[in-house]
């Protein structure tokens, strides 16, 4: 703080003024050390001045207007916190002060989502340089009484050839299918074989529930008429602000497990610009948002593919939905 001086009112003694840390314009009360007056002292950018003398014996008089300017330290690292948080939490800011924390907030938010948009269409970019007509199939075999999955039921593609016999959660999954129109065809011991049309298309799930019902192969075969796609990847009904930043690269998380740590990793280090608190916020709701959807992946599980006899592979399952019908087809 800088000392000042001034003349008492009323001996003319010089006073050495102490006004309190931080103020650099305002009114303030001062007491004569010779003669016990109380004054009101203004300080103002070209000096101070008396304001007023107040009778002797009486209390001195708060202040009545006051500007604080705050000292800053520069950020240090790449963090960008401040050292002096305590300073921060004790003094009132100007409006000026105020004025500019506020535009550099703006700043750094909007240097944060422009962040995200470039990540996600950079990674779209590269999806886009390399396309693909093939996509993956999964299908799941249900009783239609019971609900459970069947275990060993054949189900073959029949236009590709292709065949496969599901798990003990009555899973199968066929990779690189070429897309378009497929005819499916699902049978099991002591089940009604059912037959449908299949649609599948690149970049998006392809998923089919079929439930059989209990019978012999000898019955008649109905034809079943396929479901219209309907989407049920709604992953980012965003319940937070930081999840509505996480959305531009959360896409990639849909179906795509390669690019999930880059994609947090990249918001972890961009909400970092905020300062180490903020920034450490923002990822935590980012990560939250994501935790509280995670339902709609419950049904996420590690499956076996097995086909023709080859050696079991770990690959991916997604998500089984609530099927009313023999067939229900998902995808988006």
């Amino acid at each position: 703080m800088t000392e000042k001086k001034t003349l008492c009112a009323r001996c003319g003694a010089t006073l050495e003024l102490l006004p309190p840390p931080g103020l650099e314009s305002g009114t303030f009360s001062a007491t004569c050390p010779r003669c016990g007056t109380v004054m009101l002292v203004e300080l103002t950018e070209g000096g101070v001045k008396v304001d007023r003398v107040v009778r002797e014996g009486a209390p001195p008089p708060p202040l009545v207007k006051k500007r604080f300017t705050l000292p800053v330290r520069a950020p240090k690292g790449s963090w960008g916190y401040l050292s002096n948080l305590r300073d921060i939490l004790s003094s009132p800011l100007s409006l000026r002060a105020a004025r500019v924390y506020l535009v550099v907030a703006a700043l750094l938010f909007s240097a944060h989502f422009i962040y995200l948009l470039y990540s996600a269409t950079y990674l779209k970019g590269l999806e886009e340089l390399h396309p693909t007509d093939r996509s993956t199939v999964a299908v799941n075999v249900y009783d239609n009484l019971t609900g459970r999955g069947i275990e060993g039921a054949v189900v073959t593609i029949e236009d590709l050839g292709r065949r496969g016999e599901t798990n003990s959660f009555g899973h199968v999954v066929f990779e690189e299918v070429d897309k378009g129109e497929h005819r499916l065809k699902v049978s099991a011991p002591g089940y009604v074989p059912v037959e449908t049309t299949i649609v599948v298309r690149v970049g998006t799930p392809n998923v089919w529930d079929v439930y059989l019902s209990n019978g012999s192969a000898a019955q008649a075969s109905r034809e079943i008429p396929p479901t219209p796609q309907r989407t049920t990847y709604d992953l980012m009904v965003y319940a937070s602000p930081a999840g509505a930043l996480f959305a531009g690269v959360a896409y990639y998380l849909i179906g795509k497990r390669d690019y999930f740590f880059l994609a947090f990793t990249a918001t972890f280090l961009s909400t970092a610009g905020f300062g180490f608190l903020v920034g450490s916020l923002l990822s935590a709701l980012a990560a939250l948002s994501v935790a509280l959807h995670y339902r709609e992946f419950r049904h996420l599980k590690i499956i076996e593919r097995r086909m023709g006899g080859s050696p079991p592979k770990v690959t991916r399952s997604l998500p089984r939905g609530e099927a009313d019908r023999s067939v229900r087809t998902r995808g988006s």
